[in-house]
């Protein structure tokens, strides 16, 4: 398993970096900042549209998301569980198709 990486040396990053972690923070930084911008694991598109933002595709990104879902072990047959991880399946399913079409409908 690997982390969310950006390769530095594709090209000549400007010195002034922000690692913000937190939702809420990133999208306060993009309204205060004039010129901001962030790579981010992938928002859904109710607060795409919410907040102003737009999606772009980047060819210079070499980032990996992952997402997990984490229970103790004696709790795997448990139902809840189980239809938890079908809905997020299902929803992250939904969030690539419909981040794809909107990056589509951009070109």
């Amino acid at each position: 398993m690997s982390m969310a990486r950006i390769n530095p040396h594709l090209h000549g990053m400007p010195p002034r970096r922000i690692y913000v972690y937190d939702r809420g923070s990133q999208i306060d930084l993009l309204q205060r900042l004039p010129g901001a911008y962030m790579w981010v694991s992938p928002i859904p598109l109710d607060m795409v549209d919410s907040y102003g933002m737009c999606i772009r595709s980047c060819s210079l990104s070499t980032a990996v998301n992952m997402d997990l879902l984490i229970w103790r072990r004696e709790m795997m047959e448990h139902l809840e569980i189980l239809d938890c991880g079908d809905f997020l399946r299902r929803y992250a399913a939904k969030l690539q198709t419909d981040t794809a079409r909107r990056l589509e409908a951009q070109r």
